[in-house]
């Protein structure tokens, strides 16, 4: 939601698996957000995806995580898929050996189409998990989904505020003694290496 001196301007809902947008109040778009089928998930095996957004230093970050996260987990039977701005993670996976990608900037926040499902800019969000299935696969990821829901709980403003909170995040980061980089690892899972860019 946009407000102007109080005033919702602009605001896009996404509820029913449909997505509104209004102006002023009134709606002047609506779109069905689907749950594709083009996914090709394997069930055998767990699926993961990260859902990231920000700008181009907030994707470099999230990848980063996400790299680290698959060495911390180092297990072949997870799936991790990318959902996001193509034309950036192209460029940022091309190297990185990350080849499940998601060219879907509709993916609806909430679906139920994958395993695990994870907002990343700042810290991970997490949106949904079959619990169960991630106990089968990994009981270090089940532990640290459950930190993601236990910082969410700490942190709501991170999550809702947008941009800002930018200082608060800087200020949290800096208590835990973290640089950016490391703010996606705040509980110093994946290792309390200082990254360097």
């Amino acid at each position: 939601t946009i407000k102007c001196f109080g005033i919702p301007v602009y605001k896009c809902r996404e509820k029913n698996g449909l997505q509104k947008k209004y102006v002023l109040g009134i709606r002047y778009h609506t779109k069905k957000l689907h749950e594709p089928a083009i996914y090709n998930l394997n069930s055998k095996k767990l699926n993961v995806v990260f859902k990231l957004s920000g700008g181009l230093g907030d994707m470099i970050i999230s990848l980063n995580y996400i790299l680290q996260l698959q060495k911390y987990l180092h297990n072949s039977e997870i799936n991790f898929y990318i959902c996001g701005p193509k034309h950036l993670l192209l460029f940022l996976c091309k190297e990185n050996n990350l080849k499940e990608l998601i060219d879907d900037k509709d993916l609806n926040d909430n679906s139920h189409a994958f395993d695990v499902f994870v907002k990343l800019v700042r810290f991970p969000q997490l949106l949904y998990a079959r619990e169960e299935k991630v106990a089968e696969f990994s009981t270090d990821f089940l532990k640290l989904l459950y930190q993601y829901k236990m910082f969410q709980a700490m942190f709501p403003r991170f999550f809702n505020s947008g941009r800002t909170c930018d200082v608060q995040v800087k200020m949290i980061a800096k208590i835990y003694n973290k640089n950016r980089l490391q703010t996606p690892d705040i509980w110093s899972n994946l290792g309390n290496k200082r990254y360097q860019l």
